[in-house]
């Protein structure tokens, strides 16, 4: 459980690598959403989800990809779009419980 730790003693990773449509468990990958977007990292698990999902949906649909088959563009809600699930969903509610902030600073390294 996380409450057996410390605040701001635990870190999240997210890997916005090989943004696939399906689930990364599948036999065959296909053509990613985006390009790779990168590793991210925070204390706060609500503030790196949402940096997440705001690069992934800033990224240009690759060639091939579903997001460019349902013509989506940069900017737009790429992964509600193409897969039909709002992740945003997730992470308003986790703001909402408590669990982080919806605010974040993007440091690039």
């Amino acid at each position: 459980m996380l409450s057996t730790f410390e605040p701001g003693k635990v870190v999240y990773l997210n890997f916005a690598l090989e943004v696939q449509p399906e689930c990364d468990c599948m036999p065959m990958a296909d053509t990613p959403l985006v390009q790779d977007q990168g590793i991210l990292a925070s204390t706060d698990i609500v503030a790196v989800e949402r940096a997440t999902l705001d690069l992934i949906n800033a990224g240009v649909p690759l060639p091939g990809s579903l997001a460019e088959d349902r013509g989506l563009k940069a900017g737009q809600r790429i992964l509600a779009e193409a897969l039909g699930k709002d992740g945003q969903l997730h992470v308003d509610a986790a703001a909402r419980i408590g669990l982080g902030s919806r605010e974040y600073e993007l440091i690039e390294v």
